[in-house]
């Protein structure tokens, strides 16, 4: 089975870079930290069941900016 959470990095140009399929939003949310630590910017995890999508930004130092939302809850 394709693990159902995809996560983006957004790039300067706007353009979205996949990076990894994971299995849940916890572990999601956890590799948006870890990456970010060595690659701050913008993060977009995508859910294929619901399409819901989340966004985060992390700062230089790995502190993360509470999630946008989805698109569903908006």
């Amino acid at each position: 089975m394709v693990p159902p959470f995809d996560i983006f990095k957004v790039e300067r140009n706007g353009q979205l870079r996949w990076l990894e399929a994971v299995q849940d939003l916890e572990i999601a949310k956890a590799r948006v930290k870890t990456i970010g630590t060595s690659s701050p910017g913008d993060y977009v995890i995508y859910s294929q069941v619901t399409g819901n999508k989340w966004a985060f930004s992390v700062k230089v130092g790995g502190a993360e900016s509470p999630p946008v939302g989805s698109e569903a809850e908006r």
